[in-house]
């Protein structure tokens, strides 16, 4: 009987044990997708194109662009809207796709810039005045509307805009197209 009671006791501490392993697992990140909260719980939010590990830690060096350029930092830091791609365009140009928790980084030449985010038929539009060797972030919000999600970008501060991006991943920029 003893010895019966001892076996229940270790099937239940396992099954305890593997019950509560499971619970802590997240869920897994397959390249492209990237997790995200909802909920309260972990899930997978859309798969967009991330660049390399490699790309991205460089990015998170913030330095300007070379040779004259600009650089534009363009963040989605906020896991709304998490079944929706973002598509960035600068002056018409199809840049990037953006999912929740993910960047974009451009370098543009100087002068009049217009940046436009597209989420789902929701287009926001900034417009930049670049200059040489500047370095900008920009970040896509989103705002709760009656009927639906609403959506903007701005310019963020330096300092603040960094303490996100480290936190992001970054996305693989797209072949050229107009709008």
């Amino acid at each position: 009987m003893q010895l019966l009671i001892q076996g229940i006791a270790t099937i239940t501490v396992a099954a305890l044990a593997a019950a509560m392993v499971s619970a802590c697992v997240n869920v897994p990140v397959r390249e492209g997708f990237v997790p995200c909260q909802r909920l309260e719980r972990s899930s997978q939010c859309v798969t967009v194109s991330l660049a390399s590990r490699s790309d991205d830690m460089l990015a998170k060096q913030f330095a300007p662009a070379t040779n004259g350029m600009a650089r534009i930092y363009l963040a989605r830091a906020h896991t709304q809207a998490p079944t929706q791609r973002s598509t960035v365009f600068v002056d018409g140009r199809r840049i990037a796709q953006l999912a929740p928790l993910t960047f974009v980084v451009m370098d543009v030449p100087p002068g009049a810039r217009q940046i436009s985010i597209d989420t789902q038929g929701h287009t926001a539009l900034l417009k930049l005045q670049a200059s040489a060797g500047g370095l900008y972030f920009v970040e896509q919000r989103f705002d709760w509307l009656y009927n639906g999600v609403g959506t903007g970008i701005r310019l963020v501060e330096s300092s603040e805009a960094q303490r996100k991006i480290v936190a992001l991943q970054r996305v693989a920029s797209l072949p050229a197209q107009a709008k």
